[in-house]
């Protein structure tokens, strides 16, 4: 299992979180730190990937609401990045997806950011 982990990543689209390992009440203040420094450095979207977490709890949860909160206040979107697994069961019970919009994937959340294509 891999240890509790969060990597950013510049993207044209947004910035991009990548979150590892488990989220608990150890290590969710230190993925609200990291996520909130994000938000300091930048003025675009904030992707969170979380298909990689294994585990989450409601510590998780606090610290996700507590940044988009922070990031509603900068006028920055919050998006998540759950994949069909764990962490988007966690949070669909919870029906965060009314705060924070869910995808399947990194490639489906930035592209969300680009609004509807045009139909040819």
């Amino acid at each position: 299992m891999r240890e509790f982990a969060v990597t950013l990543e510049e993207w044209p689209e947004a910035y991009v979180a990548r979150v590892y390992g488990q989220i608990d009440l150890a290590t969710a203040g230190r993925l609200q730190a990291a996520l909130q420094a994000a938000l300091s450095a930048m003025r675009t979207p904030l992707v969170v990937d979380l298909s990689p977490v294994t585990y989450l709890d409601s510590a998780a949860i606090t610290a996700l609401l507590a940044v988009r909160r922070s990031a509603f206040r900068r006028g920055c979107p919050v998006l998540l990045v759950t994949g069909t697994a764990f962490p988007r069961k966690v949070l669909g019970l919870m029906h965060l997806e009314r705060l924070l919009p869910l995808h399947d994937t990194l490639p489906e959340a930035l592209g969300s950011l680009a609004g509807p294509q045009p139909v040819s």
